[in-house]
């Protein structure tokens, strides 16, 4: 297939980021969903190969089937010419996924993450037992869930990427998986936002093989809010976009507002879909319009009530704020404690403050706890990275500094 995603976009490490640019996005998407695809069929067709080693004329293991177990080499030049393997392909099998899947006569590369529903159809779970690499224990995995899929069959729906003659295996759903092509949802989605909600910044995206995730802000929309409310800081109405293809995760929309550089979630905002669930486009976005549209000026009101409140004692009240919030669930215990008495110590003495203050103190400090270092695979320098993990707990805790309860506080 030509386009952006080629042999290396198969890999479990691909990932792409990006920001303005909605036409490089939309192209990438449009790739991405012209290379996936789904299989039907029963569990008992599933074949399992067990790595044991590589050499320079095969791969070596074991193919288990629903006749038993056979110690198989898969000649290089099957691997490679018919099955379009690269030597970072083969890497990733013999180093981090150590199997590869059989169906007919076709072998398709996988990833240690398809575990997660493979083991549901195997009528397992996905404990540490499932994802050691020993080989004596990779060995008894592979064989039995072959076993029980051949002896208790189930209808599967196979999700997988392919690029030229090279194909890749994300996850084993059962017959109930319902494929949302990304790409015309989230254009489609986007394009109706902006019909509703004038243009569009596209502010970044990032797309893995396990997780899109796409954030847009409205600042014609927020020139409006700034008209009506005049508040003391420009409030920004968004959306976040997010989706997986390999069960990590439904089709999420989150209304959302910048306010700064902290982004929150818009309360009673939040449209989500299962992979299960028959929908249109259409469907989608009338229920999405019911549930985001009408919720956008609930954060400006609310941040103008706050202004009429008074604060006399702003670090009491800072003191609530956070214990109410609970950051501790995301931060740990000692980060929370730091950032209130950081802000504890932010306080001026001469300043009034009101309430819109003691929240925003919060919501603004958030920004930072959205990022985690990471560490260069390879040695080098770490590199910041969004805390997708913790990113929507985190979102829905600042929201609740915005509505805490300030005039029940004695």
């Amino acid at each position: 297939m030509n386009g952006m995603y080629t042999k290396d976009c198969l890999l479990d490490s691909w990932e792409v980021n990006g920001s303005k640019d909605k036409n490089e996005l939309y192209k990438l998407l449009e790739d991405l969903s012209d290379a996936t695809d789904v299989i039907r069929l029963r569990s008992d067709n599933i074949q399992m190969f067990t790595v044991r080693d590589i050499s320079e004329k095969s791969l070596n293991g074991y193919l288990h089937t629903a006749n038993g177990t056979a110690n198989t080499c898969i000649p290089m030049l099957s691997i490679v010419d018919e099955h379009g393997a690269t030597e970072d392909l083969l890497r990733e099998t013999c180093k981090e996924s150590y199997m590869l899947i059989r169906l007919g006569n076709e072998y398709f590369f996988t990833t240690k993450h398809v575990l997660k529903t493979l083991s549901q159809r195997a009528g397992s779970a996905m404990g540490d037992f499932a994802l050691r690499n020993e080989l004596k224990i990779r060995f008894p995995r592979d064989s039995g869930y072959v076993a029980y899929m051949s002896v208790v069959p189930s209808e599967c729906s196979i999700m997988y990427r392919k690029s030229g003659n090279a194909k890749k295996i994300y996850a084993v759903f059962s017959d109930r998986y319902k494929m949302l092509e990304q790409y015309p949802l989230i254009r489609q989605m986007i394009e109706g936002f902006e019909k509703e909600m004038g243009a569009s910044d596209l502010v970044y995206y990032s797309v893995n093989n396990f997780m899109t995730e796409v954030y847009i802000e409205f600042p014609e929309k927020a020139k409006d809010f700034q008209r009506v409310y005049a508040l003391p800081s420009e409030v920004v109405p968004g959306i976040l976009i997010r989706i997986s293809d390999s069960g990590d995760s439904s089709f999420f929309i989150n209304g959302t507002t910048r306010l700064n550089r902290t982004v929150i979630y818009v309360p009673e905002s939040e449209y989500s879909r299962k992979h299960t669930e028959n929908a249109s486009i259409e469907d989608i976005f009338r229920f999405v319009g019911n549930s985001v549209f009408a919720a956008y000026t609930k954060m400006p009101e609310r941040f103008m009530e706050l202004l009429q409140i008074p604060i006399n004692d702003p670090v009491k009240y800072i003191r609530a704020v956070g214990k109410s919030i609970d950051l501790r669930k995301i931060t740990g215990a000692a980060a929370e404690t730091k950032l209130i008495e950081s802000l504890v110590e932010s306080v001026n003495p001469s300043m009034q403050y009101t309430a819109y203050d003691i929240a925003t103190m919060y919501i603004e400090a958030g920004a930072d706890l959205e990022w985690v270092d990471v560490q260069d695979k390879n040695g080098g320098q770490s590199r910041r990275k969004r805390n997708s993990d913790a990113l929507s707990k985190l979102k829905n805790c600042l929201t609740k500094a915005a509505f805490f309860n300030f005039e029940k506080v004695s």
